[in-house]
């Protein structure tokens, strides 16, 4: 069974500290099946999802630490970007060599 009671988490500092976890309490019994519902990727799911990881794999040693790997995240963006531009130019230019009765009668 894992169970939390009043759990608090926050990020940054000041009047910039954002609550996305406030009074959590949370009972999962053996064997129960918990989804965690909301907007996809809201800083609410990491955090709960991060402290339960941490919780339930405490004890286990040689745990690796997960973060949110944003170079690979900004790698990933230029590639697409670029590779999609790239698609698009080359469809446009095979588009302009067709006229547009031959573009209306496919």
């Amino acid at each position: 069974m894992i169970e939390t009671k009043k759990i608090t988490k926050s990020y940054g500092c000041g009047e910039s500290k954002t609550d996305v976890l406030r009074d959590i309490d949370l009972k999962i019994a053996d064997g129960d099946f918990t989804v965690i519902l909301g907007a996809s990727g809201t800083v609410y799911q990491y955090g709960l999802l991060k402290l339960m990881v941490s919780v339930v794999f405490a004890d286990v040693g040689n745990m690796p630490q997960y973060s949110f790997d944003f170079r690979a995240l900004i790698v990933t963006l230029v590639l697409f970007v670029i590779t999609y531009e790239l698609v698009m130019y080359l469809y446009s230019r095979s588009i302009k060599r067709l006229s547009v009765k031959s573009v209306m009668l496919e």
